[in-house]
């Protein structure tokens, strides 16, 4: 079993992932293989391909014996229905995340087969907005580290040495000075989830993640020194995602955090309520990742995050 970690997170929020107006309607997503030519997303039709095919989750029952992998049993049931795999999920719950042709995503012939616990319609999810034009050396990194008033005027950040920090994001600058010693670029911690041709991971077109790593584990503001920072990238420059690629992130962190060590996973990013997405950060959990979610930020009551 993997430890759990109490590193604070500049982004650190509430665990629950939930309904954000962050969320963005007709977002392209971002360019891996399966996903080229691309997608479309809005609130009424969900995540589309060129081909006009729907991006749905399918979860299967976790306690039944399929007699067969995930993997085995997804190519059966979408090679049924006419559609494409796009990811297979074993860690952070059994199912997949598929195309499938429209007139029959949402059929019966998924819902009645007995592996299958439900099919959700994915849903397009964005990066929580940054904050911008405030002073690094602000109030807020001495009030993180006090439970009480009044602020003694100091900083002391936390010792995150051996800690492997998970930034899901839209990739990190790993050659900015602000991560010399924190970033091993030759580690397999990093990925790229959305780009198989060419995948770039320490490459952040959008700036996002770059920030968020900063306020985690950067040299001169970070809330914690020493990490191992970590580059999960599931955004493009656009800023626009589906829950199936974070999905596959979340599955990237449970399989490379090796037993013994402690891991935290960071997602900065909102989106509509999905259930595959809550049981994925529950089961990672579980397996000892501590997972920070962002708030949005946007004074909304917490009943509607459920």
């Amino acid at each position: 079993m993997k430890f759990n970690s109490s590193v604070l997170l500049a982004s650190v929020a509430m665990i629950a992932l939930g309904k954000t107006g962050a969320q963005r309607q007709n977002q392209r997503l971002p360019g891996r293989k399966p996903v080229a030519g691309l997608n479309e997303a809005d609130e009424q039709v969900g995540v589309l391909n060129a081909e006009g095919q729907k991006l749905v989750i399918i979860k299967f029952v976790d306690t039944k014996d399929m007699g067969k992998t995930s993997s085995e049993k997804c190519k059966e049931v979408v090679a049924a229905q006419g559609g494409s795999i796009l990811y297979v999920y074993a860690k952070a719950f059994k199912g997949c995340a598929a195309y499938l042709p429209i007139v029959t995503s949402d059929t019966n012939a998924l819902k009645n087969d007995p592996d299958i616990e439900y099919v959700e319609d994915d849903r397009v999810i964005s990066l929580d907005p940054a904050t911008t034009g405030e002073d690094a050396t602000s109030w807020e990194l001495d009030r993180i580290e006090q439970c009480s008033l009044p602020l003694d005027g100091t900083q002391t950040p936390l010792n995150a040495t051996g800690i492997k920090v998970y930034i899901v994001d839209s990739g990190i600058t790993g050659s900015h000075d602000d991560f010399e010693g924190v970033i091993d670029s030759s580690s397999n911690c990093h990925v790229d989830v959305i780009e198989e041709a060419s995948p770039n991971p320490l490459f952040d077109g959008n700036g996002h993640g770059t920030h968020v790593a900063s306020a985690a584990c950067g040299n001169e503001y970070g809330v914690a020194r020493d990490c191992d920072l970590c580059s999960v990238k599931v955004f493009g420059a656009s800023g626009g995602s589906a829950w199936a690629v974070i999905i596959a992130a979340v599955e990237h962190v449970m399989n490379n955090c090796a037993d013994g060590e402690r891991c935290v996973a960071n997602l900065s990013l909102g989106g509509s309520f999905s259930a595959p997405m809550n049981t994925a950060v529950k089961n990672a959990v579980a397996d000892g990742v501590t997972v920070v979610v962002a708030a949005g930020k946007l004074g909304e009551m917490l009943s509607f995050y459920f």
